[in-house]
C-alpha cells in the first residue's frame, strides 16, 4: 500500500536520525495504528520515538507532529519502544515543571493498554522485558495520577510494611523491588 516512500536506518544500524517530510511522517502514524504495527520492528518503533522526540527538542519538527505520530503507544507493549518515549518524556517533564496536567492526562491515555495488559503484580511467567515494562508503566501511570495505580502501590506499600512489623519472609516477587 505505501510503496514509494521507505524507513532508513533499519533497526538502527547506524548512529543517526533519521526524519522526514511531514507527509511520510503521516504515513508512517497511519502504519503504526495498524495490526502488529504495520510490519515496523521493534527496534525501529523505538529508533522512530526516539528520533521524534529529539528532532522535537532540537526545533527541527514540532511536537505536535511528533506528539501526534507518538499517541500510537497506546498499542505498544514492548519494553524497547517505551523505553524511548519515556526517555524522551523525561525531557518535557523538566521543561514543563509544574504546568503538567494535559500532559499527565496525555500519559495516562497512552499507558493505559499496557498497564491492563501487564496488570500491578508480576506473575511467574513474566519474561525479563515485561517485568521491566511494568516497572515503567507504573511508575508513569503512578506519576502523573492513574488512580487505581496509586491506589494499588499503596496497598502493595502497606503489605510489605505489615509483613516486616510480623516479621514474616516477604514473597520473593517482591524482593527485587525493594532491594
Amino acid at each position: 500500500i505505501y510503496t514509494n516512500w521507505i524507513i532508513g536506518n533499519i533497526q538502527e544500524t547506524g548512529y543517526y536520525r533519521a526524519n522526514y517530510d511531514v507527509a511520510t511522517w503521516h504515513k508512517i502514524h497511519h502504519l503504526l495504528f495498524e495490526s502488529n504495527w504495520g510490519g515496523i520492528h521493534e527496534l525501529n518503533r523505538a529508533q522512530i520515538v526516539d528520533d521524534l522526540l529529539n528532532l522535537a527538542r532540537a526545533s527541527v519538527i514540532d511536537y505536535d507532529l511528533a506528539l501526534q505520530i507518538l499517541e500510537y503507544l497506546e498499542t505498544e507493549t514492548n519494553y524497547l519502544p517505551w523505553t524511548a518515549a519515556f526517555n524522551g518524556y523525561n525531557y518535557l517533564v523538566i521543561r514543563l515543571g509544574t504546568d503538567i496536567g494535559n500532559f499527565g492526562r496525555y500519559i495516562r491515555q497512552l499507558t493505559q493498554k499496557s498497564y491492563n495488559l501487564l496488570g500491578f503484580e508480576e506473575k511467574s511467567s513474566d519474561s525479563t522485558l515485561a517485568i521491566y515494562t511494568r516497572s515503567k508503566i507504573l511508575s508513569w501511570s503512578c506519576k502523573f495520577g492513574n488512580s487505581e495505580c496509586i491506589t494499588k502501590a499503596k496497598e502493595y506499600f502497606n503489605l510489605i510494611i505489615l509483613r516486616q512489623a510480623m516479621q514474616l519472609p516477604l514473597p520473593p516477587l517482591l524482593l527485587p523491588s525493594i532491594m
